[in-house]
């Protein structure tokens, strides 16, 4: 089979298949939609010329597919005591990935091709490589047209072309952005400690220019999540192995964070360093992005404690927020129509205490079993996701959910574990 041409290997399905796969994870980092889809409806289409009624039947049955498409599936059920139907049937467009992307992502795991989990590891950080590369040419570009490294606003303001929205405008949200790149850092670091000599330098080198995409983008709660993931691992595995040395990389992490901060421009130090000023006039002008977020969080709360257990229904919750905003006088949340900027709290505005529920037993069901066949790693991925939930309703884009639905499920399909996956 090694020795055959590839337009020979691509009449076979398990190699078709296999490439739609990792054309998916290749492209998930651009953050382009359109693509997304239309890889999803080829991938259907081959699944249902190709796949057996045993494939589908073993993937009904996956309890991935029940974790992941539960979770869709109770958004259905709770559009059904929503008003609003079109903004709801809008909203379960976008989040149709996690039932349909978790769905074909099982039900093909007969046919990749052999050592398919590292060829998705890296066809994911090939993909989030090219972004970042493409997204400094770009800004180079632009850079050279302006004469300058920096955008000159209307009201004065000078934005460097290389960094946050400047820097990742043409592909995506930097949040996002900078949530791909983080997933790409923990999968190099893994293939770094796991490689000898000149492969290794190579994977050094390519966390290093990762790390410093990172910092680019200025996602202050992907940054924090990464070290927060990073000294949590240190501690624990210096604990567990006695290697009480290793307890010193959640302080050699800071001391670089703070180093790398205080030698930025002015615009980066203003960026990272925004406090929230909890005696903030809601009804004010003056707001930053840590205030604002104090602000949506204070109405999103009303709003969840007059729909606690089933939340508004999917489709009346974005106007059950403005409304909030509005009873509370928040005129910018009004005037900007700003979503929770906190899945957790995003999902009991829809959903309730039981959409919280699933939401956690999808994170949970996920850690349990990634802990459990020893990839830390992709653990380590999770648990930086769900950090960085906590400041952005991460599940409301196709972004966030296409990377969820195909790449945790596909990890845990093609793991070889040491204990059994339930």
């Amino acid at each position: 089979m090694q020795g055959q041409p590839f337009s020979q290997l691509l009449k076979q399905p398990n190699t078709r298949a296999s490439v739609l796969v990792l054309a998916l994870l290749f492209t998930i980092p651009f953050g382009f939609v359109d693509v997304y889809n239309g890889l999803f409806v080829i991938l259907l289409l081959h699944s249902l010329v190709f796949l057996k009624k045993e494939d589908w039947a073993d993937a009904f049955k996956s309890p991935i597919l029940l974790a992941v498409g539960g979770f869709y599936v109770l958004h259905v059920l709770n559009l059904f005591h929503a008003n609003d139907m079109a903004e709801g049937g809008r909203q379960l467009e976008i989040k149709a990935p996690f039932l349909l992307g978790s769905l074909l992502i099982v039900a093909n795991k007969k046919l990749y091709i052999t050592d398919f989990k590292n060829k998705a590891e890296k066809a994911f950080i090939t993909g989030t490589l090219g972004v970042s590369i493409s997204a400094l040419v770009l800004s180079s570009i632009k850079a050279i047209q302006a004469g300058s490294f920096y955008l000159k606003t209307e009201d004065g303001k000078e934005l460097s072309f290389f960094t946050y929205q400047q820097l990742s405008e043409i592909f995506s949200h930097p949040g996002y952005f900078a949530t791909f790149v983080g997933f790409a850092i923990f999968l190099t670091l893994e293939n770094s400690i796991q490689s000898k000599g000149k492969k290794r330098v190579f994977h050094l080198m390519r966390l290093a220019f990762l790390f410093v995409m990172l910092i680019l983008l200025q996602g202050r709660i992907n940054i924090l999540a990464l070290f927060a993931v990073f000294g949590a691992g240190a501690i624990y595995y210096g604990f567990k192995k006695k290697m009480y040395l290793i307890l010193s990389i959640p302080a050699l992490l800071s001391i670089g964070l703070v180093v790398l901060l205080t030698s930025g421009s002015e615009n980066s130090k203003n960026r990272f360093l925004q406090v929230p000023n909890f005696e903030y006039d809601i009804t004010g002008n003056e707001f930053n992005s840590a205030t604002y977020r104090l602000a949506e969080w204070t109405c999103a709360l009303d709003v969840i404690e007059e729909n606690f257990w089933v939340g508004t229904g999917v489709g009346d919750n974005r106007q059950a927020l403005w409304d909030a905003y509005a009873e509370r006088g928040f005129a910018q949340g009004v005037k900007h129509k700003y979503i929770a900027h906190n899945q957790y709290l995003e999902t009991m505005i829809a959903c309730g205490f039981f959409g919280l529920l699933a939401l956690a037993v999808m994170l949970i069901y996920f850690g349990r079993q990634f802990y459990a066949i020893g990839d830390f790693a992709v653990l380590g991925c999770l648990l930086f996701l769900a950090f960085c939930l906590l400041t952005e309703s991460m599940f409301e884009r196709a972004w966030a959910i296409t990377l969820f639905s195909v790449f945790f499920p596909l990890m845990l399909v093609t793991s070889r574990p040491t204990k059994k996956v339930t």
